[in-house]
């Protein structure tokens, strides 16, 4: 399957456009548009669709409309969009992200959550989870399924599950329907933002026992 033609991922792209999603995953959404040009042409004709469709609707006062305005400038297509200003490895992290981060990512601290993978909380809050994670190179991770909703934006390397390959710029969606097991590439680490709204469920006998010792997460 090719990510592009992964349908929730419209559906995502959609809610950017209308200024509805959590500050984290609008800032993912960016992320993506700043690497693949493609996305943002589709988003620009959203835009556009949404601004044909208000007009025949009566007006009503705009809530955040400092927000709305950065979202819609933000849409339109811009080849020259910029992709590297600090990094998170060897590749350069997407600049909105760095204005999520708030701070050097070279001083971010990172824990091991199981062998062959890392995470750096970005942002924890109720009801949300915002991290960079790292795969190592060829690592299989346990099987699981989840919660809520996950979104992961691959940012260097890349990893491969039951649903497709995905590589720097790709997003997969996951829920409560996705049972998977992602594998990183062998060429190098896989790193990626990921937002979250509710915890993974590991499954299996060893998924299990993991499980019980992550009591704490979010």
């Amino acid at each position: 399957m090719d990510p592009a033609e992964y349908q929730p991922l419209d559906a995502l792209l959609a809610a950017y456009v209308a200024a509805t999603l959590s500050v984290p995953l609008a800032a993912l959404v960016e992320a993506h548009l700043e690497l693949r040009p493609q996305s943002r042409r589709y988003v620009a004709d959203l835009a556009t669709l949404g601004g044909i469709l208000l007009g025949e609707v009566a007006p009503r006062p705009l809530r955040e409309h400092g927000r709305v305005l950065a979202a819609a400038l933000a849409a339109q297509p811009d080849a020259s969009a910029p992709a590297a200003i600090g990094t998170a490895g060897a590749a350069p992290l997407p600049a909105s992200l760095l204005r999520l981060i708030g701070r050097d990512p070279a001083g971010l601290s990172w824990r091991r959550v199981i062998p062959g993978l890392k995470e750096c909380p970005i942002l924890v809050a109720p009801g949300i989870q915002a991290s960079l994670m790292r795969i190592g190179a060829g690592r299989r991770m346990p099987e699981h399924t989840h919660t809520g909703q996950e979104v992961v934006l691959v940012l260097e390397g890349g990893f491969s599950d039951v649903h497709g390959h995905y590589r720097r710029g790709d997003i997969e969606i996951a829920d409560d329907t996705f049972r998977h097991r992602p594998v990183a590439d062998r060429d190098g680490d896989c790193v990626f933002f990921v937002v979250r709204d509710g915890p993974v469920r590991l499954t299996g006998p060893i998924g299990r026992w993991i499980q019980r010792l992550r009591r704490d997460e979010p």
